[in-house]
């Protein structure tokens, strides 16, 4: 099972109450969660600029990063654990996948721990 893939990423956060995933940008005010500067700039830059270097048909640099951002934004208490999996993204290896979806099967770990917390606050209700 492959976790760390911008479909996965959008379809946790979606169950997790933080919106709809769209292709249409969300960003809107939402804050990014920033990765400390490690890579001048946010953590979904980073996660989705890994994505990118794939470079699949079915993939949108700006749509990721806007959809990140603003459903990570009501997440703050995850932002360890998806700024891991992103970190790791940076250095990952994607393909394409049959439907032209960046995929990869490593950093499964970090993708792991960031779809655990994020499952524990919707069971918490927050």
């Amino acid at each position: 099972m492959t976790l760390l893939r911008g479909p996965v990423l959008a379809l946790t956060l979606a169950a997790a109450g933080c919106g709809t995933p769209t292709n249409s940008g969300l960003g809107g005010g939402a804050l990014p969660i920033d990765d400390g500067g490690a890579t001048g700039g946010s953590s979904c830059s980073t996660f989705c600029g890994a994505q990118a270097r794939a470079g699949c048909t079915n993939f949108s640099m700006g749509s990721c990063v806007s959809t990140c951002q603003a459903q990570l934004g009501g997440l703050s208490s995850c932002a360890p654990a998806f700024e891991a999996a992103a970190r790791c993204a940076s250095t990952a290896t994607f393909t394409c996948d049959a439907d032209g979806t960046p995929d990869t099967d490593m950093c499964a770990a970090e993708a792991l721990a960031f779809l655990t917390c994020v499952r524990a606050l919707r069971d918490a209700g927050g």
